[in-house]
């Protein structure tokens, strides 16, 4: 008998663990994009991501325009954070390249308006993206949420 409420207990706590929101595991900085978010990808120009909710415990999904908070430097033609940078107007092939430390990076070719040649350049996303809530923002604005039920 003692064997069977073991295996019943065994298989109860193995359910609850599966079924406990990831964002129990407490993050080493609360609002990491690395740390607090998951499944990122690029979709065009938007940045998706599932995100902790903070103490909720609750899961978001989200998307952010970079466009709100990406442009570049017209001398360098390099990407930078500014306010409404209207990343579009200026790069293409952007990639989202993963790493585990330290973050996540946006990858892209850029040019601004007026050159012929573009550059490849590279921007630490984790310096400009912060999850506040389980919401995503940048110095532009922030992401379209919706809760994960």
């Amino acid at each position: 008998m003692v064997y069977f409420h073991s295996v019943k207990v065994g298989l109860f706590m193995a359910w609850l663990a599966a079924f406990l929101c990831v964002c129990l595991a407490a993050p080493l900085d609360q609002d990491n994009l690395s740390e607090t978010c998951s499944d990122i990808h690029l979709s065009g120009f938007s940045l998706e991501a599932t995100c902790c909710g903070g103490s909720s415990n609750q899961e978001f999904k989200n998307e952010l325009d970079l466009n709100l908070c990406i442009g570049i430097d017209y001398n360098k033609d390099a990407l930078q954070w500014g306010i409404y940078g209207k990343l579009s107007l200026y790069c293409t092939n952007c990639t989202l390249e993963k790493t585990p430390e330290p973050g996540n990076f946006l990858e892209c070719a850029c040019r601004s308006l007026g050159n012929t040649v573009s550059s490849v350049s590279t921007l630490r996303l984790d310096d400009g993206i912060k999850n506040i809530n389980g919401s995503l923002t940048c110095m532009g604005g922030g992401a379209v949420v919706h809760p994960l039920k």
